[in-house]
């Protein structure tokens, strides 16, 4: 599919269709570009909390407040995440809402294939998690990645 750009929504229309996953980064950052769509800012105030989880494999355990940040060596990011590219590192986190009132539910969500991906549903699996709570020391603006 040939992207073609026009306004914000036609725009959103055409990225929903297209399989982004199988296209190469490089193709994912043009279309984008091409068709700009503006991010939705959000401020999240001091003393409010973002919650984290991160999957254990092999029943590992995470001791550590690094261990269960974000990756400080971004030559260790191969691939495309949810919100960035390769080399690039990301701190996902959820917050509660007025609609979201567990965001650890919804990190986990995010965060393991079997919940978000093509083989959501297909079988069993146990699941090993860590959850972190951080709280927010000084106002902060950011991007909100919202995913359906």
């Amino acid at each position: 599919m040939e992207f073609q750009a026009g306004t914000i929504l036609d725009n959103l229309r055409q990225l929903r269709k297209l399989d982004a996953a199988a296209l190469p980064f490089a193709e994912v950052k043009a279309i984008v570009k091409a068709g700009f769509v503006m991010p939705l800012l959000t401020r999240i105030h001091a003393g409010h909390y973002v919650e984290r989880v991160r999957l254990n494999k092999d029943e590992s355990v995470f001791l550590t407040p690094a261990e269960l940040g974000y990756i400080r060596d971004p030559s260790k990011i191969k691939d495309c995440g949810r919100a960035n590219g390769p080399g690039s590192s990301i701190f996902y986190g959820s917050v509660i809402s007025s609609k979201v009132s567990l965001p650890h539910i919804v990190a986990l969500a995010e965060t393991e294939e079997l919940l978000r991906g093509k083989e959501k549903g297909k079988r069993d699996k146990k699941l090993v998690m860590t959850m972190s709570r951080w709280r927010i020391e000084k106002d902060m603006v950011l991007a909100e990645m919202v995913f359906s």
